[in-house]
């Protein structure tokens, strides 16, 4: 199986093929290489990851009957989230603000 049917079977839900394309190529992985889970994993799994977050930022997720929940997405990050620390790799939370009563 090639990088790209790896990647394509974890995620198991319509991306464009740029995309898929993109993640891989972003963490070292040639699409048409044949997937060695010994040399492979860690990029793959990064590589999931990133299109989760791909997937879940989407303004529409309905695609040929596969549709996606706010709670589904959420679940979904969560996974992406779980992955990156399993490889020591920190998320960016967003920016937080302080609130300050001046009365």
């Amino acid at each position: 199986m090639t990088n790209l049917e790896a990647i394509q079977a974890k995620i198991n839900h319509p991306l464009p093929d740029n995309s898929y394309l993109l993640v891989l190529s972003d963490n070292g992985l040639v699409s048409t290489a044949q997937y060695d889970p010994d040399t492979d994993k860690k990029a793959l799994d990064l590589s999931q990851a990133d299109a989760i977050y791909i997937l879940c930022t989407q303004a529409h997720t309905t695609e040929g009957g596969y549709s996606i929940k706010i709670t589904d997405r959420y679940a979904l990050l969560k996974v992406a989230d779980t992955i990156y620390r399993r490889y020591g790799i920190s998320i960016p939370t967003g920016r937080t603000a302080k609130f300050v009563s001046k009365w």
